[in-house]
């Protein structure tokens, strides 16, 4: 259930408590709770983290790309 929910956290705009539910936790006090204790860290605080993550791999991306692209022009 807890991938299901770190899943739904960094690819949805999901509201904590439908993340909760939609995972089977019904008091979503509860699912926060048994979150932080397998994550260490909060549903929300997860959620700002995994996107984070995931602009900072597209960014690297392409400065990646930009730069092959510039070394193959020269």
């Amino acid at each position: 259930r807890m991938n299901l929910a770190k899943e739904m956290l960094v690819n949805t705009n999901l509201k904590i408590y439908e993340v909760a539910k939609n995972c089977g936790y019904e008091n979503t006090t509860y699912f926060i709770k048994i979150f932080r204790i397998s994550t260490g860290i909060t549903p929300q605080d997860y959620r700002l983290k995994g996107k984070h993550w995931v602009t900072e791999y597209v960014n690297e991306f392409f400065v990646q790309w930009k730069e092959t692209l510039w070394n193959y022009t020269e």
